[in-house]
């Protein structure tokens, strides 16, 4: 078997069969090492492309293939795109996985949209439709703004402990880097960190609930419910007209001046 059916074999019986890519891919690995870094760099870039990939194929397709071509067609589609393969050896490839499919009819079909794929130009902009398929992300995970959750609270009520910090939860902030998480105890700063927190947890429009076997499953209400971005867009608007402005440069100022003076408490106990 040809290394690019067995890539064709994984991602197939991920795609139609739910089987986990992992799991796949170790164990046609363990079972035949052969362009094994080929294998892998292929099948977990594809997965990782399939959104803007499927994108693409719809524009060039007339009508819905059936799922075995549409994985031919996705896979060739990667190779074209992403790989090193030269284009004319990867629709070359791919049509010659048709033929060792028994679908010898789709041949032509596959070889003209792959043929156009190459050139296909992305969509641009920052509207969230042009931002899911540039990175591949689904359009639920795509916001106008890069989030990275550093807020850390224990208990309720007079119980709770409030904390921010430097790090989120990722494996390399928790085992490869020095981090701070500095406890909030000013009343007005907990309030409005508690909005926050109140914020993100009423969003049904952006947020998924993880269920017991895995799996993230929208809200009922997802197309009208809220959504904590525009909602704090909605609020840095409305307090933009509201806030006394204050001199530039006058938070810098402050924050010096606190680090100046714990900086010199510290070198007079030194002393």
């Amino acid at each position: 078997m040809t290394t690019i059916r067995r890539i064709y074999e994984i991602c197939d019986s991920v795609l139609r069969r739910g089987c986990y890519l992992s799991e796949e891919v170790n164990r046609e690995i363990s079972a035949d090492r052969t362009d094994a870094s080929f294998l892998t760099a292929v099948c977990y870039g594809l997965f990782d492309k399939l959104i803007q990939i499927d994108w693409i194929l719809d524009r060039f397709l007339l009508k819905r293939p059936k799922p075995a071509v549409r994985n031919i067609l996705r896979l060739g589609c990667y190779l074209v795109r992403e790989s090193d393969m030269p284009d004319y050896a990867a629709v070359s490839t791919s049509v010659e996985l048709c033929r060792e499919l028994g679908k010898q009819a789709v041949c032509g079909m596959v070889n003209s949209v792959l043929k156009q794929v190459a050139s296909a130009s992305l969509p641009q902009g920052r509207e969230e439709e042009a931002l899911s398929i540039r990175y591949s992300f689904p359009r639920w995970i795509v916001g106008r703004y890069l989030e990275h959750s550093r807020i850390y609270s224990f208990g309720a009520g007079s119980e709770q402990k409030l904390y921010i910090s430097s790090a989120d939860l990722m494996t390399r902030n928790m085992q490869r880097r020095v981090e701070v998480a500095v406890p909030i105890h000013a009343p007005h700063i907990r309030e409005r960190i508690n909005h926050i927190l109140d914020v993100y947890f009423r969003d049904t429009a952006k947020a998924r609930e993880l269920k017991s076997d895995g799996n993230y499953e929208r809200f009922p209400d997802y197309k009208t419910g809220l959504s904590a971005q525009e909602q704090f867009m909605a609020e840095a608007l409305e307090n933009a007209d509201t806030e006394k402005p204050r001199g530039e440069g006058w938070l810098h100022r402050k924050v010096r001046e606190k680090v100046t003076r714990w900086y010199r408490s510290l070198t007079s106990d030194l002393d």
